[in-house]
């Protein structure tokens, strides 16, 4: 049951969008038993993003919500691939993302609870 909403400063386009949209549904199997086969992705695009009070390069936030516990190691990976997607896909530099990852023990889906 992960979630990963993604937010960028700049304006996307539809192939941009699908490429990011696969990248993540990649990225995400780099969590050990986590797959796309559940994954819900929201891309947000023309976001203001401000990091040091400066917008004048593009901006990129990732926010990560698991169900259960992710182990440090994991995330880096997925900190990693998410940079590297961002940079190749978007030119996004690597000192302008933020990942952020929440981990959660309750999660409903379907009218019943994990």
């Amino acid at each position: 049951m992960p979630l990963i909403k993604a937010s960028f400063s700049k304006s996307l386009n539809k192939d941009e969008i699908i490429s990011v949209k696969k990248s993540l549904g990649e990225i995400i199997s780099l969590f050990p038993g986590k797959s796309e086969t559940y994954l819900m992705v929201d891309i947000l695009d023309n976001q203001n993003l401000f990091l040091g009070g400066d917008d004048s390069k593009d901006l990129a936030l990732f926010e990560v919500s698991l169900l259960g516990h992710a182990q440090k190691r994991d995330c880096e990976k997925v900190t990693q691939a998410l940079c590297v997607m961002s940079k190749d896909l978007l030119n996004i530099d690597g000192d302008r993302i933020y990942v952020t990852f929440m981990d959660y023990d309750k999660w409903g889906y379907n009218s019943f609870m994990f």
